[in-house]
């Protein structure tokens, strides 16, 4: 449902250039974490980054 309903139709917006980012705010019980995509990240996927790093 979340896939199909919002993130599949906000990747296509962010690859056909109707958006030029996109913010996702994930909510935990004692934090949150605000991740940032451009379309030029899209280019880096094959890029591994380190998983503390998308906390800093």
């Amino acid at each position: 449902m979340l896939e199909r309903d919002w993130f599949a139709p906000t990747l296509a917006a962010l690859q056909n250039g109707e958006l030029a980012s996109v913010d996702f705010t994930l909510c935990g019980d004692t934090s949150s974490v605000t991740l940032h995509a451009t379309r030029g990240d899209l280019r880096k996927f094959w890029r591994r980054r380190a998983l503390a790093s998308l906390f800093e």
